[in-house]
């Protein structure tokens, strides 16, 4: 079952690394709430997540960078991958599967990667 949460603080943050650590799949949505380009992504990541079977073992959390751009940040020191927003960092077993930002965040991309990991 798909599960999804906001995350406010680092020991959120540090409690998902070690699930995933632990081979679970993790997808971090991170948005802002002053950028329409963001608001495009949140919409559309929304979409597709809508559409996910109920079968689909993923964690879904979501990052707004406004008010954690401190957890943001630890975010990119974890996974390397450099902050943008919106943007979609997709890990599996502690590592950086996919990730995308702005106008790359489409539905044809997530499901790519939902194919992959399921196929």
């Amino acid at each position: 079952m798909t599960t999804t949460s906001e995350i406010t603080n680092s020991q959120d943050g540090d409690n998902l690394i070690s699930q995933i650590k632990n081979g679970q799949e993790l997808i971090v949505f991170k948005y802002s709430t002053t950028c329409s380009v963001s608001y495009t992504a949140q919409n559309i990541f929304n979409v597709w997540l809508k559409s996910l079977k109920d079968h689909t073992d993923l964690i879904i959390v979501k990052v707004d960078v406004i008010k954690r751009r401190e957890l943001s940040n630890k975010i990119e020191q974890q996974t390397g991958v450099r902050h943008e927003s919106p943007q979609i960092i997709w890990l599996y077993s502690g590592t950086v599967k996919w990730h995308a930002s702005h106008f790359e965040i489409s539905a044809k991309a997530l499901s790519a990667q939902l194919n992959s990991y399921n196929g």
